[in-house]
């Protein structure tokens, strides 16, 4: 290949360059660019969706706490209610076998 067709070549590759592949990546850029765009646009609504769901997560939380100290209360309650049952049940007994003698 002489010099003269390596020059050609060069100006052919050029203006293909040019022509062609420059354009075709600038349109990948501006493409990439919109696709950018848009996810901010979805990544600020995720965020605000997240800062919600973080909201109901603590409120979540603060009634599971409630219903916790319920379920301990109710319990102390069971537990006297028994306790009240068997003294009145004992003392039941006791009247019976009074009314027996």
């Amino acid at each position: 290949m002489t010099n003269e067709d390596k020059k050609d070549v060069r100006l052919i590759m050029g203006e293909v360059l040019e022509q062609i592949v420059l354009p075709q990546m600038q349109e990948i850029k501006d493409t990439l660019k919109k696709h950018d765009e848009q996810f901010k646009i979805i990544d600020g609504r995720f965020n605000g969706i997240d800062e919600r769901l973080d909201g109901i997560d603590e409120r979540l939380d603060g009634q599971e706490e409630k219903i916790d100290d319920l379920q301990i209360s109710l319990n102390r309650v069971e537990t006297l209610a028994k306790s009240e049952i068997k003294f009145v049940d004992d003392l039941s007994d006791r009247v019976l076998k009074l009314e027996k003698v």
